[in-house]
């Protein structure tokens, strides 16, 4: 059995990126019917610990309490156990998350944070987090879609909210974390 490794971006270099009207899914130029929308609704730093490699694409991230916070209009809180990231390579290169999180607001209310979304690197991005770098935003797209649960009167609000975040900065190693900007769709 070989060791988990991310495809390097010569393995990627062939991966075209989806053409919607080739592949029938839309007519020439397409446009939106309905416009999105969003506002700002929190941002969350996840510190991750070392990752487990349960199968040859599979990586489970143990997801720290410590130094995790979340804040937003409204809202601050931090991640409680358990809390865990399941990352997933695809045959293509992209990396999948599904990611669950367990948040105790400054208030004590509990709230679960569930998400998923899609990891694509680009340029030597994959090299720099390997070697332990940080990235930013402009150097992966790194989108996610997260929905939240919670029995909480004050923060039940969240149980109506479909939200999309972006990676704000990722490092894999050392002081390992990601940190999203996460917005509602309205």
């Amino acid at each position: 059995m070989q060791p988990f490794q991310l495809p390097t971006p010569d393995d990627l270099a062939h991966v075209p990126a989806p053409d919607l009207a080739v592949i029938g899914l839309v007519e020439g130029v397409a446009s939106p019917s309905a416009p999105l929308e969003t506002e700002y609704l929190m941002t969350i730093y996840v510190p991750l610990e070392r990752p487990l490699s349960a199968a040859d694409n599979l990586k489970v991230w143990n997801i720290r309490s410590q130094g995790s916070w979340l804040s937003g209009p409204g809202i601050n809180a931090k991640i409680v156990n358990p809390s865990g990231d399941w990352a997933r390579v695809m045959p293509g290169g992209q990396i999948r998350v599904d990611v669950r999180l367990t948040l105790e607001t400054d208030d004590g209310h509990i709230i679960s944070m569930f998400y998923n979304g899609i990891v694509h690197m680009k340029g030597d991005a994959l090299q720099r987090v390997m070697r332990g770098e940080a990235i930013t935003a402009d150097e992966a797209y790194f989108i996610v879609a997260p929905t939240f649960e919670t029995r909480s009167e004050k923060y039940s609000w969240l149980n109506g909210v479909q939200a999309i975040g972006k990676m704000v900065s990722f490092q894999r190693s050392g002081e390992g974390h990601v940190k999203y900007d996460i917005f509602r769709v309205k």
